[in-house]
């Protein structure tokens, strides 16, 4: 988690039911350690797209703030983060 935080990238919280990770302990870890996070559904249909609410209730279990989750930032912050780290992989 602190490494993540060093380094400016965002850990996923991957709302599948089938996997569920990072849990909400987890969560709050990488938020207390200041890491970033993305909430994703791992859809791999549109039907899928729902289980988003599976890692927003992950997210939330773990008192994550939306300050800390890099996909609910205005564009032009989430534009400036993603220029960042495109520079650096490079």
């Amino acid at each position: 988690m602190a490494a993540a935080a060093n380094a400016g990238v965002a850990l996923e919280v991957n709302g599948s039911m089938f996997r569920l990770d990072l849990n909400d302990v987890m969560a709050r870890g990488a938020r207390d350690a200041g890491a970033l996070l993305v909430i994703g559904s791992d859809a791999h249909s549109t039907a899928q797209l729902e289980w988003i609410r599976y890692g927003v209730f992950q997210a939330r279990r773990g008192w994550v703030e939306a300050a800390s989750v890099i996909n609910t930032w205005k564009w032009a912050k989430f534009s400036q983060w993603l220029k960042r780290h495109a520079a650096v992989a490079a």
